[in-house]
């Protein structure tokens, strides 16, 4: 399955939102805090996981 921009933009966009969701938890209830670089790795590692799986 060949992945086009559009599927990639959605993929990092629901990426994006569901770590800065997770880290907003994190610090309000968990009292943890993550640098803005961690969570970026996070959401690359995700893209790049769900392009590897998709193949």
């Amino acid at each position: 399955m060949s992945f086009t921009w559009g599927r990639v933009w959605r993929l990092w966009l629901i990426s994006f939102w569901w770590r800065i969701w997770e880290e907003r938890n994190n610090r309000v209830f968990r009292d943890t805090f993550s640098s803005s670089e961690s969570v970026a790795r996070l959401v690359q590692r995700d893209v790049h996981f769900a392009i590897r799986l998709r193949r």
